[in-house]
């Protein structure tokens, strides 16, 4: 990862440049995800929370003004919790806690988009990106991710060391990362950096 400042990470993406903004994705993402958990105390919904607001990111790149963007995008982490919250009748004091910021969020984030895969369509995602990939590595992947098996679980079925699983799972998560759509790239990493793919 180069590090770039915000504001250079930006003006890449503004520009088109899909690897800043996988760049800006990771550097931000799972502090946005721990901020929805401790609002929401629901992973799944607070994955795809901030699946949304990245993609709404990347949808309105060449429109958006962003000054600062731990501001915008933690304003827009709380927007999100609040309207599933207040949705949802669930837990009033936190409504009532995120619902006093309303007036300054909307403004900020009145058109996050939803944009969310089920189960069995990332699946299918899933398995096409790794078509390409070896026959074995495949294997051990979904073995990994589709029967949650645990390292030492596959290394014992298969007969192979827990360091070459180690290796075969590492290498179809980058091939994954660097092959998918921004779209897919983004809930596909949500999930996988998580440890919660297929779990829901």
């Amino acid at each position: 990862m180069s590090k770039l400042f915000d504001p250079v990470l930006w003006s890449a993406i503004q520009s088109d440049d899909d690897q800043a903004f996988r760049e800006l994705f990771e550097k931000y993402w799972y502090k946005l995800f721990k901020t929805a958990v401790k609002y929401l105390d629901d992973e799944h919904t607070s994955l795809e929370i901030v699946h949304d607001i990245f993609i709404t990111l990347w949808d309105r790149r060449h429109q958006l003004v962003i000054t600062s963007f731990p501001a915008y995008l933690f304003t827009a982490v709380r927007y999100n919790c609040y309207k599933y919250l207040k949705s949802n009748a669930a837990k009033p004091h936190l409504v009532d806690t995120l619902g006093s910021d309303i007036d300054y969020l909307l403004p900020v984030v009145e058109n996050i988009a939803v944009n969310r895969y089920g189960k069995d369509e990332l699946f299918y995602k899933l398995e096409q990106y790794l078509t390409p990939l070896p026959a074995r590595c495949r294997e051990i992947f979904i073995l990994s991710r589709k029967e949650d098996l645990s390292n030492d679980e596959i290394a014992e079925r298969l007969r192979i060391s827990k360091r070459t699983v180690e290796n075969q799972i590492s290498q179809a998560t980058r091939f994954l990362k660097s092959q998918a759509t921004i779209k897919d790239f983004l809930y596909i990493s949500l999930l996988l950096s998580s440890g919660i793919l297929l779990a829901v």
